[in-house]
């Protein structure tokens, strides 16, 4: 269903009212990919209707969760629960890696151009027509999958490749709640996710249907097993594949479209504890040295002072001395 929204006669739809790039805070990929003329219409918005719940900024973590960090972490770092970092592969080669990026108002993974989709966004204005029920709200960060041409190895992955991305234009939005990440598929193709933390197999991310994909809690409560030396080492991140799912026979690198989102601090508090758990391990216990001991290197020194004199050169004779 669609909303009337009533026509602004004061909408701007000249370029001037579109911010740059780097003022939307776009993600770019590893790197820039050269856009062939027949490429224009990979950015192209469909015409796709649904409800979208709003997507406010981060909020403060509540006081349970405060004192579940305090317990578990201790002298640890405090959670920031606005910073990410997004990993994208097409078949196994990494196509993007974000680096850490605040997204204190959620963000929205999708494909296309941003630009012609804040183009599409003004013609729903004019239209009366919700640009939020297509797109998500405005002031998510947006994080567009970069273009797959140059990194595919066959037509076929091509051509399956640029079916599932284009089928992506409208994307999946992202928000923090809590210091955990929630997730709303908008897209056409299914998507597959999975928190590593949590003992399931990869699930259907079903649509329009606000889903936790990250549970901070649940890490917390690993990362203090793991500090303890009673579990394995959590994971800082979740992953999710569009249009496939995987499993021990077909692994999740196999797949043509993976993402895999980090929380920045998670990932940082963890590699805290791994250097704190390495430290412990070369943590070598020696009894006191007695009088044997003390015997034993002082032959050793003997013998190394002797080898070193043999071990020198004879010195030159003169032959006025004889």
């Amino acid at each position: 269903m669609m909303l009337n929204i009533p026509f602004d006669n004061n909408v701007q739809t000249s370029d001037l009212s579109m911010p740059s790039l780097h003022d939307m805070g776009i993600i770019s990929p590893i790197q820039p990919v050269t856009h062939e003329p027949n490429q224009g219409a990979c950015a192209m918005a469909q015409p796709l209707i649904a409800s979208v719940p709003p997507v406010p900024s981060a909020q403060p973590m509540d006081q349970l969760t405060e004192s579940l960090q305090r317990e578990y972490l201790g002298p640890f770092s405090n959670f920031q629960d606005c910073e990410v970092r997004v990993c994208v592969t097409y078949r196994g080669v990494q196509v993007m890696d974000s680096g850490t990026y605040p997204v204190p108002t959620g963000f929205r993974i999708f494909y296309g151009s941003p630009v012609e989709q804040m183009a599409t966004r003004q013609a729903c204005q004019i239209f009366s027509r919700d640009a939020g029920k297509l797109f998500g709200p405005e002031n998510v960060v947006p994080v567009p999958l970069p273009d797959c041409e140059t990194h595919m190895q066959t037509q076929k992955q091509l051509d399956s490749t640029l079916r599932l991305l284009n089928g992506t234009k409208r994307g999946l939005l992202f928000r923090f709640e809590n210091g955990n990440i929630l997730a709303y598929r908008l897209c056409e193709p299914a998507v597959y996710w999975l928190d590593p933390n949590s003992p399931m197999v990869p699930t259907k991310l079903e649509r329009e249907t606000l889903t936790k994909v990250f549970d901070l809690v649940h890490f917390l409560t690993k990362l203090q097993e793991y500090a303890l030396g009673r579990g394995e080492k959590p994971c800082p991140y979740f992953k999710f594949c569009i249009g496939q799912s995987w499993s021990l026979e077909k692994p999740f690198e196999k797949n043509l479209v993976t993402v895999t989102v980090y929380q920045k601090t998670a990932a940082e508090n963890l590699e805290l504890v791994r250097r704190n758990q390495d430290s412990k391990s070369l943590s070598f216990k020696f009894s006191d040295a007695n009088e044997d001991d003390q015997l034993v290197a002082e032959l050793e020194q003997l013998i190394a002072s002797l080898n070193l004199q043999q071990s020198s050169s004879p010195p030159t004779l003169n032959g006025n001395m004889f």
